[in-house]
């Protein structure tokens, strides 16, 4: 980054984000139908993304633990572990969830 970007980075130009990490289950013992639950985590996602509250979502191309990565338009990391409690795929226990302030 040159030293002319740095110079006007100020508080007022910075945001605040909520980052949603999400792992797999370390023996990918979840409950219920995997077709029903992914369905399930692909409408809430969704979701979120169609009403702007989570604008940049998404899986890693690899199959690795870590899965997935939402940034949430949000300050409040309360407020997105209480939005995620209500994925599908983390109430059967397929994933978990992470949030990170950002």
């Amino acid at each position: 980054m040159s030293d002319d970007v740095v110079s006007t980075l100020s508080p007022e130009h910075i945001r605040q984000f909520v980052v949603l990490l999400f792992w797999r289950t370390p023996d990918d013992s979840g409950e219920g139908d995997e077709n029903e639950v992914v369905e399930g985590h692909m409408a809430y996602l969704n979701r979120k993304a169609t009403c702007g509250l989570c604008p940049v979502l998404g899986p890693f191309g690899d199959e690795q633990p870590l899965r997935g990565l939402s940034i949430f338009n949000s300050t409040s990391i309360y407020e997105v572990r209480a939005l995620v409690a209500t994925d599908p795929a983390v109430m059967a226990r397929w994933l978990t969830a992470e949030v990170r302030p950002w």
